[in-house]
């Protein structure tokens, strides 16, 4: 799998040679500090072809098809669609994908994405920074019944109509949901240490959170390709 420079684009894309139309998968980035982390790891083992999508430079969704969607986080609202117009867009591709059963995963922003394209609603919460547990319901092959994950959120969804949680919280209830092909998880799977450390520089709990980082980031990286091998079998 090689590493190419589109027009436009601040960061390597991923791209296999000429992938056949409809069999990439396309990985949906909304802002500079949101990579797709050790996602981009897993996607890689698979030897599956995938491109890396930086949304928020020229606000455009691609018109090509794609086998599998994945829509990572950022620093907008999903109800931001004044200010980002490309989220109406996206949310239609996401119907897209659903209507012909084609596996779409949603991390964070993505979750919600998801929940506000089936016309849930998305709204402020109390926010989740840092590590902490969460259960599964129904839990997918392989996960433990309670895991640690990060979370960097200040909204929440209602489920979408025949939606099905399979993960709950103790501070934010709806943490991670089937509903037809689409998996959404409201914490961050994809989190590797940089991340982190980015992402909490200024914070006044940066030392706490990443000493928590040392302790339960190998877990996080085992729940990624759990839940991304689900993901790409479309096992859910």
């Amino acid at each position: 799998m090689a590493k190419v420079n589109l027009p436009g684009a601040k960061d390597p894309c991923v791209l296999a040679s000429d992938p056949v139309q409809g069999v990439m998968i396309g990985v949906f980035r909304h802002g500079i500090d949101e990579a797709p982390g050790y996602m981009e790891d897993v996607l890689e083992a698979t030897g599956r072809p995938f491109r890396i999508f930086n949304l928020w430079e020229d606000g455009r969704i691609p018109s090509r098809e794609f086998s599998h969607l994945v829509v990572l986080g950022g620093k907008m609202s999903v109800n931001d669609e004044s200010g980002y117009p490309f989220l109406i867009d996206e949310k239609r591709l996401i119907r897209e994908m659903l209507a012909r059963s084609r596996p779409v995963l949603g991390i964070c922003l993505g979750a919600q994405m998801i929940a506000s394209a089936l016309g849930a609603r998305v709204y402020r919460c109390e926010r989740e920074v840092g590590w902490s547990p969460v259960m599964w319901i129904g839990t997918l092959p392989g996960i433990p019944r309670e895991t640690t994950v990060f979370q960097w959120h200040g909204e929440s969804f209602d489920l979408p109509g025949r939606a099905r949680l399979i993960c709950r919280g103790g501070q934010v209830v709806n943490q991670a949901f089937v509903v037809g092909s689409a998996l959404a998880v409201q914490f961050h799977i994809e989190v590797t240490e940089e991340m982190v450390r980015k992402w909490t520089a200024g914070h006044g709990e940066r030392e706490s959170i990443c000493r928590d980082t040392e302790k339960y980031i190998r877990g996080s990286r085992l729940l990624c390709s759990q839940i991304s091998e689900a993901f790409i079998r479309g096992q859910y």
